[in-house]
């Protein structure tokens, strides 16, 4: 079982039931997200991939960021990208 420490809001244990989707709830934009992080040891490459699901409003966002010091940043956003099949 893994323990998640937020600085706010104190513990917090990971259940089995965590690990797969939810239901979604009724707001609009309930959303479940997963991301994928990333970092060379050195630092001189670093980025992230998210995909954020949106399931009320038929729709998911995916971002992909990649970036480095003397590097351009380069950023691909897809706010409207179809929801995967589950």
């Amino acid at each position: 079982m893994v323990h998640i420490v937020h600085h706010e809001n104190g513990p917090w244990t990971l259940r089995d039931e965590d690990e797969s989707t939810h239901a979604p709830g009724p707001e609009r934009l309930w959303n479940e997200s997963y991301y994928f992080d990333f970092a060379l040891p050195d630092g001189s490459l670093a980025g992230y991939v998210r995909l954020g699901l949106y399931p009320n409003w038929d729709r998911a966002w995916y971002w992909a960021c990649v970036t480095g010091p003397d590097r351009p940043l380069v950023i691909i956003a897809d706010n409207f990208a179809p929801l995967p099949e589950p």
